[in-house]
C-alpha cells in the first residue's frame, strides 16, 4: 500500500536515528557533566564560593572517595558479567577489620595486605562457587553472604571501631594530606 514490498522494514525516521545515536552518548557523559555542573555551582554560589575550591575541601572530598572508588571497582567485575554483587561493601568492611586486627597484633603491613587480599578473594570465590556450581541467583547468594559477613564483623569487633595498637605510621599514612 505504501509502495514497499510486503514484509519490508520501513526506513527509520531521521529523528529516531538521531535519538538512537545520542542515547549512548548521553548515558556515558551524564555523570561527569553533572559533576562538573555541581562543582561549578558551588564554586560560584556566594555562600560556598570562598571555601569550596580550597585545598582543605578538595582533600576531604578526594580522601573520602578513595575507598568508595576501590569498592566500586570491585563491584564492576560482576556487573560486567551481568551479575549483581551485594556483598562488596560488607567484604570491604571484613577486609578492613581483618587487616586492622592483624596490624594491631603484628605490625607487619605487607602481611596484613596479603591477608586482606586473601580474605577478599575467599569471599569472592565462595560467592562464585555458590552462584556457578549450586546455580543460586547471584543476588540471593551475595545478599546472604553480606548478612553472614556483617555477623562475622560484629562478632570480631563487638560493634566497636578497632584502632588500638595499630602502628602510628599506618594511621598517619591513612590520614595524611596529599594535596
Amino acid at each position: 500500500s505504501n509502495g514497499q514490498p510486503v514484509g519490508a522494514v520501513p526506513p527509520e525516521a531521521p529523528r529516531a536515528r538521531r535519538r538512537r545515536r545520542l542515547t549512548p552518548l548521553i548515558e556515558a557523559w551524564a555523570l561527569p557533566l553533572l559533576t562538573v555542573a555541581v562543582a561549578a555551582f558551588f564554586s560560584l554560589w556566594p555562600k560556598t564560593s570562598d571555601v569550596f575550591l580550597t585545598s582543605a575541601n578538595l582533600n576531604v572530598l578526594l580522601g573520602t572517595q578513595a575507598v568508595i572508588a576501590v569498592v566500586a571497582l570491585g563491584a564492576l567485575v560482576p556487573l560486567i558479567a551481568g551479575q549483581w554483587d551485594l556483598s562488596v561493601g560488607a567484604s570491604a568492611g571484613l577486609v578492613a577489620v581483618v587487616c586492622a586486627q592483624f596490624l594491631s597484633h603484628s605490625g607487619n603491613v605487607l602481611l596484613a595486605v596479603i591477608i586482606g587480599l586473601l580474605v577478599g578473594c575467599l569471599v569472592g570465590a565462595v560467592n562464585a562457587l555458590i552462584t556457578t556450581r549450586a546455580y543460586v541467583n547471584a543476588v540471593i547468594t551475595t545478599l546472604g553472604m553480606s548478612t553472614i559477613i556483617a555477623g562475622v564483623v560484629n562478632q570480631r569487633t563487638h560493634g566497636l571501631a578497632f584502632f588500638t595498637s595499630i602502628p602510628a605510621s599506618i594511621t598517619a599514612f591513612g590520614t595524611g594530606t596529599w594535596l
